[in-house]
């Protein structure tokens, strides 16, 4: 792997990690955890934030946090970080009409 590789690979990383701290909070993510109580499967997978439930209730539960708040802002197709008005032009499909 390539100096440049392991570098956007650890940037991504720490940029769904980041992502996932900050949808936490977010409602989607509260019904998802009080359904996981009432309906929660035996398992070792952890949820973000604490608690653990079967592999696929983790998978949706993870994999929505990444992407709630990302706004697909830095895949590791992107060789560097998109300007203000690039990030505006991709993300403007997000914005409500």
């Amino acid at each position: 792997m390539t100096s440049d590789t392991r570098r956007l690979f650890k940037r991504n990383i720490l940029d769904s990690l980041g992502c996932a701290i900050a949808a936490l909070p977010g409602q989607p993510f509260q019904a998802l955890r009080e359904q996981f109580e009432e309906y929660r499967a035996p398992g070792r997978c952890t949820l973000i934030g604490g608690g653990k439930t079967s592999a696929d209730q983790a998978a949706l539960f993870n994999s929505g946090l990444v992407r709630y708040v990302d706004l697909l802002d830095t895949y590791m197709a992107f060789s560097r970080r998109l300007s203000k008005q690039e990030h505006r032009a991709r993300s403007s499909c997000l914005r409500s009409p």
